[in-house]
């Protein structure tokens, strides 16, 4: 099951890397409006990893205990959809940012 899910986020992962990569390395990501647009990104995905840490372990206490396998991929699984949603942030933020000069990222 988890490795179709993998399947699945992989190319999302891949696509999100190369998004923030390439914003990264960008001169406009040391102004002003490129750690406004980071703040906001990293704000976005920020919750993900320790929320699905906590559903998780949760389920892992209350309901049943998982395999050391299934739980490593699932906490990787969350790590990976924080990484996909930080890079498509900083997209939409970016490309909304661009549109409009006079945006205010908060």
């Amino acid at each position: 099951m988890f490795s179709f899910l993998f399947l699945i986020l992989s190319p999302f992962f891949i696509i999100a890397l190369y998004i923030f990569l390439k914003f990264m390395w960008r001169p406009e990501a040391k102004d002003e409006k490129g750690k406004q647009i980071l703040t906001k990104a990293y704000r976005n995905a920020l919750p993900i990893f320790p929320i699905g840490w906590l559903i998780i372990e949760g389920y892992d206490r209350f309901i049943q205990p998982l395999s050391l396998e299934i739980y490593r991929d699932v906490i990787t699984m969350f790590m990976w959809l924080t990484f996909i949603v930080l890079g498509f942030s900083i997209a939409v933020l970016n490309k909304e940012a661009r549109q409009s000069p006079s945006y205010n990222i908060n």
